[in-house]
């Protein structure tokens, strides 16, 4: 008996940094006298968002992702090391930025992805838990085409993939910033005009889709727990809402401030306490690229966005 409830223990240690007050390992030797007790562990519910002592987060979208700034080519200030310094050591923040890439493409490359998180690929544990939270930004490079329809369609396949490898993810859905008059005079006041409402669509389905899915909650006050969507709302933190809006020198990308806002959007969007405690390490992840994160995705898009007359 005890050889054969001893491996859902191992289940819940893996699961759990202590139990009682003490490591688990330490436990298994205790409670491993005792059948009966062993029989009430294997029974106890785990959490659905816990995979092991480390949950993991997902920033995964386009330049704005990546943290692209502004008039800057090779230089990168993602969101995620605002978000990580947040956080802190006990939750890992990974950013998959790819600048200029289309939002119809992100469900594929998202899917790999998270395929390769889950298969492990000979990282640590900590890398091939399933991500407890993933933020999706995208949409953007996609306006240009009028359709918020297929932009809000491919989100949602973002979303259900993410959902797919873990059922108890919490979705974070980001809104599309503005792009400033400049960017889109030279189209013309008809196309910019055009261009803006499709924005407006599109942001409306995005925020629609996030308060369906946030109807769930639990009495749980982790930042991994439910309800199990959230908005980020970077459209208004351009728009001023809150605060100082948010500067794009070029018209699109963001200046490392303005990234660093972004980050701290998300962890108060996830529940955070709006910085206590935070240290100023992060200073040091200022104007650096996303290294290994984003997989080296964001060298090779400038600002101007080629072809598309202004991508992210």
């Amino acid at each position: 008996m005890i050889m054969i409830t001893l491996t859902p223990l191992r289940s819940i240690a893996n699961r759990h940094e202590d139990f009682m007050g003490e490591p688990l390992e330490k436990q298994i030797v205790v409670v491993s006298r005792s059948p009966w007790l062993l029989l009430l562990l294997t029974l106890l519910p785990v959490p659905a968002n816990s995979y092991g002592s480390h949950p993991r987060v997902l920033l995964f979208g386009d330049s704005l992702t990546a943290g692209q700034v502004a008039n800057r080519f090779n230089e990168f200030s993602p969101p995620g090391d605002r978000l990580q310094a947040l956080l802190g050591p006990s939750l890992s923040v990974t950013v998959e930025g790819k600048p200029l890439e289309s939002v119809a493409a992100m469900p594929a490359r998202l899917t790999q992805v998270l395929s390769s998180s889950s298969s492990g690929g000979g990282g640590s544990d900590r890398d091939q838990a399933p991500f407890d939270a993933i933020v999706v930004m995208g949409g953007t490079n996609d306006l240009w085409k009028l359709d918020a329809a297929a932009i809000g369609r491919s989100l949602e396949e973002c979303f259900s993939a993410a959902r797919r490898h873990n059922p108890s993810v919490r979705c974070g859905h980001v809104t599309l910033p503005p792009f400033t008059p400049g960017v889109v005079s030279w189209f013309g006041t008809g196309f910019a005009g055009r261009l803006e409402a499709c924005r407006r669509e599109a942001n409306a389905g995005i925020v629609q889709r996030s308060a369906a899915e946030a109807s769930y909650s639990s009495s749980s006050s982790s930042l991994l727990s439910s309800p199990s969507s959230f908005l980020v709302d970077v459209a208004a933190l351009c728009e001023g809402q809150g605060g100082e809006a948010l500067q794009r020198p070029d018209g699109i990308h963001f200046d490392a401030a303005g990234y660093r806002a972004i980050g701290e959007a998300i962890f108060q969007s996830m529940g955070g306490n709006g910085g206590q405690g935070v240290g100023e390490d992060d200073e040091a992840t200022r104007g650096r690229g996303t290294g290994g994160g984003s997989s080296g995705g964001g060298r090779d898009g400038g600002a101007d966005g080629g072809e598309q007359g202004g991508g992210t």
